[in-house]
């Protein structure tokens, strides 16, 4: 049977497990990836959507659906609100030159606590 200090030095000497070790000294520089690749692909997701939702205002304004800029405003409004509670719309229909501008400036929340502002101009 071992002595306790021949135990000691071949439990020293034991590499077995020494890749856990890395990768315990690894894996937090991995999760802090991994969220900001979630972080970015939810902040575009709501840039693409919200450009989404202007489009299809403008082209319902274009077509004759909404015919006042407080229409469009109101319904930006009602289906972006879910982006952020601090949501500003504005929408100019220009009927000499047939041009509809929407614009809405709204802060994007994502799972990091800091936070990116999003001007949509369409």
């Amino acid at each position: 049977m071992p002595t306790p200090f021949e135990h000691m030095i071949g439990f020293l000497k034991n590499e077995d497990g020494a890749i856990t070790i890395e990768s315990v000294l690894w894996l937090p520089i991995y999760v802090l990836f991994l969220v900001m690749i979630v972080d970015v692909s939810l902040m575009f997701n709501g840039q693409a959507q919200a450009r989404r939702t202007l489009q299809d205002i403008n082209r319902l304004a274009s077509s004759g659906y909404y015919v006042s800029e407080a229409d469009v405003e109101a319904r930006a409004r009602s289906l972006l609100g879910h982006l952020s509670d601090e949501l500003e719309v504005d929408a100019t229909i220009d009927t000499d030159l047939g041009i509809i501008t929407a614009t809405a400036l709204t802060i994007i929340l994502s799972v990091s606590p800091s936070t990116s502002a999003s001007k949509l101009t369409i």
